[in-house]
């Protein structure tokens, strides 16, 4: 017999199939020799290899393991009954067999004697034992060694007559075989139309496996029509989509964080009697929203929900907000304030914003004061986050340092105050 692999499921379920070729590829891909459908499975998960040895197992992907035996191994030349296992699924290896040969009739052997040779004597005539259903024939050995050389010339005639049959042969039952045991597996639970591997598709995207469900869909429609193929067509098209809203899904996070940054600005400064400047500052807070977080969010159904709640909120204070007119002094001083609110104070944006409407302006002593008392409080409120830094290094937190660091350069580090920052950043160390 060949190499055979018995295939055991978790439910118990045997399949036997043989190996014909120098490899044999199993996998969930098209591209596998034996194709399974099981969780983890790669499309072209591991292979069996011919060797001088005999058959050797391993990974198709560079840097992958295989568990033979309950063994970790890179590889492993197979011996009889060993047990590959891959996600739930038991591959047991059953070598080729053959026939053992005849074996050759012993003769005994001849030993020379060195005692002295005895008186020749004329031969007893040989007998049959009683119990001997026909008498026994005794043959010459010249005539045996004749006999012999006869029976080689007959071998070597038969031979020579038979030429490639026996090997066409043997190739048609290895062949027979191998078709048996694809009509076996068709008749499986494993798929076997365009239709089974649509409903697999399902299963796989019930199981978040979305990327498995394309390659299974891209295999259906190989063969499918009709009916068949508009329902593969239609369930491609939504996984592709399910897709591109998974990739963007950390990006529709951080917009729905600074929504809700927003929404509790307006609980804050709006809720009872809005001011102008209140709902000018919050309706500018909604268009910096929108234009970071616009694109994103109008491509994912969990985005549009935050688009629509942000214009919402933005149309019921736009009337106050009179944003078709000059800023004033007051508008402009809430909006530099209310940015000091944050975790991160906005010092960037908020010394623009005065220094904006002080060139306007050049003379607003009020405007001027808030600047000069921000650069003075300011700078102690830097080197107190600072400290907060070191502490973080010191405790040997260089992750949550750099990222401290990282969000003061962005939102509160003013120009004048990048030394400071300089010394504490050569803490941290190189390359980070």
């Amino acid at each position: 017999m060949p190499h055979q692999i018995e295939i055991t499921r978790p439910g118990g379920a045997k399949n036997l199939l043989p190996m014909a070729g120098e490899t044999l590829v199993v996998g969930s891909g098209a591209g596998a020799d034996v194709m399974l459908h099981a969780a983890g499975l790669e499309p072209q998960h591991l292979r069996f290899v011919r060797t001088e040895a005999g058959v050797r197992v391993e990974p198709c992907r560079p840097g992958a393991s295989v568990v033979v035996n309950g063994e970790e191994l890179f590889c492993k030349d197979l011996a009889a009954n060993d047990v590959v296992e891959i996600v739930g699924l038991r591959l047991r290896w059953l070598p080729e067999t053959k026939a053992p040969a005849k074996a050759a009739p012993v003769r005994p052997a001849v030993v020379p004697s060195t005692a002295p040779a005895a008186e020749p004597q004329r031969p007893e005539p040989l007998r049959a034992p009683a119990s001997s259903p026909r008498p026994v024939r005794v043959v010459a050995r010249g005539r045996d060694a004749a006999e012999d050389s006869e029976r080689g010339d007959r071998v070597r005639r038969r031979t020579k007559s038979v030429g490639w049959g026996p090997f066409l042969a043997v190739f048609g039952l290895v062949l027979g075989g191998a078709v048996v045991a694809v009509k076996v597996l068709s008749r499986s639970t494993w798929p076997s139309s365009p239709s089974d591997y649509v409903e697999l598709a399902r299963e796989q995207m019930k199981n978040n496996q979305r990327e498995r469900a394309l390659e299974t869909l891209a295999f259906a429609l190989k063969d499918a029509t009709g009916p068949v193929r508009e329902e593969a067509l239609a369930l491609y098209a939504s996984v592709e989509k399910l897709q591109g809203e998974f990739a963007i899904a950390p990006k529709v996070d951080i917009a729905r964080q600074e929504l809700g940054l927003v929404t509790r600005f307006a609980e804050r400064n709006l809720r009872d009697k809005p001011t102008r400047p209140a709902a000018r500052e919050f309706v500018r807070s909604c268009d910096r929203w929108l234009q970071r977080h616009r694109d994103v969010c109008s491509a994912s159904e969990d985005g549009k929900g935050l688009l629509r709640s942000l214009e919402e909120q933005r149309g019921r204070f736009v009337a106050i907000a009179a944003m078709d007119e000059p800023d004033t002094a007051e508008d402009v001083l809430f909006g530099a304030r209310a940015k000091m609110l944050l975790q991160w104070r906005e010092y960037k944006a908020a010394m623009r914003q005065l220094d904006d409407y002080l060139v306007a302006h050049p003379g607003d002593a009020a405007v001027t004061s808030e600047r000069e008392t921000m650069l003075r409080e300011g700078e102690e409120w830097l080197q107190g986050r600072l400290r907060l830094v070191d502490q973080l290094v010191n405790r040997g937190d260089t992750g949550g340092a750099l990222r401290d660091l990282r969000n003061l350069e962005e939102w509160s580090v003013l120009p004048q105050w990048e030394p400071l920052v300089k010394a504490y950043r050569a803490k941290l160390p190189a390359g980070r």
